[in-house]
């Protein structure tokens, strides 16, 4: 499955973010369904990237075709925790930020409202957090998250 985060206007920001489906998925947020687009879309083993094979389908979509035959690095990664509240983690430039997904707003540039956790300036009215775990890394197979002991 592959969704692409698009931002139609007045999209509500009700906790559902409005993922486009790419490939492989069903309809979604009010986009349509997206049959298997690619000949294979492959995780690299240690978790830093993501290959897209040939397209197979929707090569009228400019989000679909542009990914076929790339590799793109994996920059950010999304998780969640025992309490289903979602953040993402900085797993590419080494700042081991960290921040919360507070919801959805078109007014936003990238209309996701991120409220910074760990190593993150200050971000759309959330004041700035410091570096609050000792450490955050990403697992040697790139599945999870690992937190230090709190500062």
């Amino acid at each position: 499955m592959v969704l692409a985060l698009e931002g139609p206007p007045n999209y509500p920001a009700s906790g559902t973010l409005p993922w486009k489906p790419i490939s492989n998925y069903s309809s979604y947020a009010g986009y349509p369904a997206a049959g298997i687009n690619y000949s294979y879309v492959q995780i690299a083993s240690n978790g830093n990237s993501v290959s897209f094979g040939s397209l197979k389908g929707g090569g009228g979509d400019t989000e679909v075709s542009q990914l076929a035959n790339t590799t793109q690095p994996v920059k950010w990664m999304y998780f969640q925790d025992s309490r289903s509240i979602w953040y993402i983690f900085d797993s590419y430039s080494g700042s081991q930020a960290v921040m919360r997904l507070m919801g959805y707003d078109s007014s936003v540039n990238g209309g996701v409202l991120w409220k910074p956790i760990n190593n993150y300036p200050a971000y759309v009215g959330y004041p700035a957090a410091g570096i609050v775990y000792q450490y955050v890394y990403t697992s040697t197979d790139g599945r999870s998250i690992i937190f230090g002991p709190l500062n």
